[in-house]
């Protein structure tokens, strides 16, 4: 009974958040995102005590239903709906969109050299980025961090496109080692929309796969912080030479982790990939 108490007690100061959120979903969606993954995390505790157990809890699994399963969708629909209050910018589909080649011309990064410039020495991996909040940019930026040197190895060049001022960029990017890696900043998305890179659906954002990797993300120690940017858009790693992509990757959803130096030699030489696969260890 006093364990059963306890737990209605934390539903009590939960039904309290609820209230709160209800009041306003865009200023308070941070307390739906807290539901939400309390209703997604609840049943998968059921399932591992019976795994472990090897005895199924019906009757306990049976109050998941209308305590936890039926919520997801609502709630889900006001994170979208409160997120998108919050970050959309009216003006973002009425902007115009440049092409590739000249975008990559345009974009400068704290060193005064363009994409193009880069790509024209050496091989350019282009790391675009979610807001410097999110647990999947930290994850990414603590790949980066592990794999640069790889990169570097083999002559390849890095830019992370990120949607804060350079200021913010640099403090976040010292954290990871990454201080000295050209960085380009894109408040208003051009250079993302020019590489075709648009926002994600609710699907790419919340769906089954990017909530799983969202709690291994977190697990493995990239917590979610505030949103630095559009919570909307999504990422993407592109790699350039010579002025032209080679290879583009757009994530399918928000969560998509994929192995940099592995991409970027699949799309130069064979040899090279082979190579690595030999030497490395997957990320």
């Amino acid at each position: 009974p006093a364990y059963f108490q306890t737990l209605g007690a934390i539903l009590a100061v939960l039904a309290l958040g609820y209230l709160l959120a209800a009041t306003d979903p865009t200023k308070h969606w941070s307390l739906i995102l807290i539901g939400l993954l309390t209703k997604l995390i609840a049943p998968l505790f059921i399932i591992a005590a019976a795994i472990v157990n090897h005895d199924f809890p019906h009757q306990l699994a049976y109050t998941t239903i209308p305590n936890d399963i039926l919520w997801w969708i609502p709630l889900a629909a006001a994170l979208y709906g409160a997120l998108k209050l919050a970050h959309l910018d009216p003006t973002y589909d009425t902007l115009p969109i440049q092409d590739p080649s000249t975008a990559m011309r345009a974009a400068e990064d704290q060193f005064g050299l363009s994409i193009h410039e880069r790509s024209e020495s050496t091989p350019t991996l282009v790391v675009f980025l979610r807001h410097f909040g999110c647990t999947f940019c930290r994850e990414t930026l603590r790949d980066l961090e592990q794999q640069q040197h790889n990169l570097r190895q083999r002559d390849i060049d890095l830019v992370i496109v990120h949607m804060s001022d350079d200021a913010h960029a640099r403090r976040t990017l010292l954290r990871y080692g990454l201080e000295h890696v050209a960085r380009i900043s894109d408040p208003d998305q051009s250079l993302y929309r020019s590489f075709d890179l648009h926002r994600g659906s609710p699907l790419q954002l919340f769906g089954p796969r990017a909530i799983r990797r969202a709690i291994h993300a977190t697990l493995s120690g990239n917590l979610q912080g505030r949103s630095q940017g559009d919570a909307f858009q999504m990422p993407g790693v592109f790699l350039v030479e010579h002025g032209h992509i080679l290879h583009a990757l757009r994530h399918h959803h928000a969560g998509q982790r994929p192995n940099y130096v592995q991409l970027a030699l699949e799309a130069l030489e064979p040899t090279d990939l082979e190579t690595f696969a030999k030497q490395s260890v997957p990320a």
